[in-house]
């Protein structure tokens, strides 16, 4: 049988699709890139779609040919009006150009596979290679980095987790506050500076490493979908979904991470798994772990997430450092975090929703006499905190010790460690801007060997302003 390099029909249709079906077009836009089409006109209007789709503007005849004509300067190069029309005719239904879209994207690989081994031989014959070992471990990996691009990473629900995590393993819900403009947090300090979560906000979770702040992050995700009754969307970009799972069970269970790893559980543990599982399993917590995603991919599975789920109430990303943009001549960090950030806080306005993304802090609140974060702390501050609705930092004074008197307090024998109440620190949450509301701060104890955030219940939150 005869290789076919690509299919020009196929590349048509998906063309079609994203320009005639908003859906179709954010699938695309998710699962493909522009190298992914044979054609090169095809990859040149593919690229003219992604840029008026990144800029927010309506995609329609008019602006697809403002953007080929006047920007990419390839119009007639491509065909034209004319051939703009074939392609919007050449769109035959949702499901269909979905399957042609894995066509293009299967053989986008296909063509990258042989490319890659024929380089692999070339390698071969033309050099004397004295280490065949090393020669065919890196071969091997060269092809594993292809392969891995296959797909995407979708959502998974955390019942699909769970049962993931359980099956390796064998290897209180507060009243929601009625007075509350936006989501419950599950944490009543916090509720009363920001009043809940609003939607439309961009909130900015912000903590050195080390801290906190997934952990947090966690909490917060779990209490919004079940004290609303909401689906909660999670971008991990650095860890797994398993990982992320693995630490609400602990959280839930009240069994520590480190005794969940090792598996060295007893009866009243496994109906405390159990419990929590089934809880876990109700939980509408969408999971996606792709690293080192695009903020296009995040914005586009945002918008199909929302379009099949209208109870989408929530997002949550971490964390803004590894988010990528599709702009290869931006050199300047700042810049590139400011059109992150920025285009983060138009998707929080276009979906309605409130969208939590966490960011780590510099070392500047290290050298001080005073180690609580500030606003200036923020890496890259100015882009943040002025697109930023809310900015909470996370503030646990045992951890700004100097080294030696860290580690004094770190040390735990292996009885305590597996100590659910154990190993817990005082921890202050500082909103230090609130946009439209009080700053202050919610004095809550960090549960460290099973990562959960309780309020201290003697205190009350100290408002600022």
């Amino acid at each position: 049988m005869e290789y076919q390099a690509f299919n020009e029909n196929a590349e048509k249709a998906v063309l079609g699709s994203m320009l005639e079906n908003d859906s179709c077009r954010a699938e695309a836009l998710s699962q493909l890139d522009s190298e992914d089409f044979y054609v090169r006109k095809n990859r040149q209007i593919f690229d003219a779609i992604r840029t008026i789709t990144d800029k927010g503007i309506t995609l329609d005849n008019a602006s697809l040919t403002e953007e080929l004509l006047t920007n990419m300067k390839v119009f007639s190069e491509i065909g034209g009006l004319e051939y703009i029309v074939e392609l919007r005719e050449n769109y035959i239904g949702e499901k269909n150009a979905l399957n042609h879209l894995h066509i293009i994207k299967d053989l986008s690989l296909v063509r990258r596979l042989l490319n890659e081994m024929n380089l692999i031989e070339k390698d071969f014959k033309e050099n004397k290679i004295t280490d065949v070992p090393t020669f065919v471990a890196e071969s091997e990996q060269k092809i594993l980095d292809i392969t891995k691009t296959r797909r995407i990473g979708t959502f998974k629900s955390s019942k699909e987790i769970v049962d993931k995590i359980t099956e390796s393993l064998k290897i209180q819900k507060g009243k929601k506050d009625l007075t509350l403009s936006g989501l419950d947090t599950g944490y009543r300090q916090l509720n009363r500076l920001m009043q809940g979560l609003q939607k439309g906000n961009l909130i900015i979770l912000a903590a050195r490493p080390s801290v906190g702040k997934t952990a947090l992050a966690i909490n917060l995700a779990y209490n919004a979908a079940n004290s609303n009754n909401i689906r909660v969307a999670f971008f991990s970009l650095e860890m797994s979904a398993e990982s992320i799972m693995m630490r609400l069970l602990a959280n839930r269970s009240y069994i520590p991470s480190t005794k969940l790893a090792t598996n060295n559980l007893n009866a009243d543990d496994w109906l405390a798994i159990n419990e929590a599982t089934e809880l876990l399993k109700r939980t509408k917590l969408m999971i996606d772990d792709t690293s080192a995603a695009k903020i296009t991919d995040i914005r586009t599975k945002a918008q199909k997430l929302k379009a099949q789920y209208p109870d989408l109430g929530l997002i949550v990303i971490d964390y803004l450092g590894l988010i990528r943009t599709n702009n290869t001549n931006l050199d300047n960090h700042q810049v590139e975090v400011g059109e992150i950030s920025r285009q983060l806080k138009a998707l929080a306005r276009e979906l309605n929703l409130p969208i939590i993304c966490l960011c780590q802090l510099s070392r500047a609140s290290e050298k001080r006499t005073n180690r609580t974060p500030i606003l200036s702390d923020l890496r890259d501050s100015g882009s943040i905190e002025q697109d930023a609705d809310q900015v909470l930092f996370i503030y646990r004074k045992n951890y700004q010790m100097q080294n030696a008197e860290k580690e004094e307090t770190v040390v735990k024998d292996e009885k305590e460690d597996e100590n659910p109440m154990g190993n817990a620190e005082e921890t202050q949450i500082i909103v230090a801007k609130n946009r439209n509301g009080q700053t202050g701060i919610a004095n809550m104890v960090f549960l460290m060997n099973i990562g959960r955030f309780i309020e201290q219940e003697t205190s009350d939150v100290q408002q600022e302003g």
